[in-house]
């Protein structure tokens, strides 16, 4: 048996700082947003490379879930 990770919309797209902490997507790349922020009081995100991730103020991403399915 094989599990297949499905990433699903969680929500609207929204800002960084109005997203909750967790997994998003923004311009094609699955990114991470801590429940952490910088000294400067910006959010503290990643890409998928694990570097910094910054947007624009008015930029929308779009939040996910994880789920994992049985491939059968």
């Amino acid at each position: 048996m094989t599990k297949v990770l499905i990433i699903k919309p969680a929500g609207w797209p929204c800002t960084l700082d109005e997203c909750a902490p967790g997994f998003f997507v923004a311009n094609g790349q699955l990114c991470f947003k801590s429940e952490y922020g910088r000294a400067d009081g910006s959010s503290d995100a990643f890409n998928s490379a694990g570097e910094a991730y910054h947007s624009k103020s008015d930029e929308l991403i779009q939040p996910v879930i994880e789920e994992w399915i049985d491939d059968e």
